[in-house]
């Protein structure tokens, strides 16, 4: 297993990743906002960073699983907020389950999340109400 600070271009890799997140965070701070492809770049990036994605292979199914299962997590978590009557922390954890999933999407390659929900929401479109479900 290669960690990431053995690759040969961590150096690079890792000042690049700082410019592109202070050009991120300026521009969030200015009131700007990230397309969301881009979200999926820059989650993934943050977390390969940090050390939360330490093998190469991002393709293996236990370590698509526990990722899935941390994005479950957070929505957990904000349901219990919900629960709990705390609109913040309720805002928080469903930020936290984007940053996861935008990360996920990175990690596996989904270069056009915002294509896949347009075409998922138009198939949705074309479903019956409650898709044909009783409540």
């Amino acid at each position: 297993m290669l960690h990431l600070e053995e690759h040969e271009n961590y150096s690079v890799y890792k000042s690049s990743l700082h410019a592109a997140a202070k050009s991120h965070r300026e521009l969030m701070e200015d009131g700007g906002e990230i397309p969301m492809n881009e979200l999926c770049e820059l989650c993934h990036d943050y977390a390969w960073s940090q050390g939360f994605w330490r093998e190469l292979d991002q393709r293996k199914p236990e370590v698509i699983n526990s990722k899935l299962m941390l994005i479950v997590t957070e929505i957990a978590e904000a349901c219990e907020a919900e629960r709990h009557q705390d609109p913040e922390n309720f805002r928080e954890e469903i930020a936290d389950s984007l940053i996861r999933i935008f990360d996920l999407c990175g990690a596996v390659g989904i270069k056009d999340i915002y294509g896949e929900i347009a075409k998922k929401m138009a198939k949705n479109w074309q479903r019956e109400p409650m898709h044909g479900k009783v409540a």
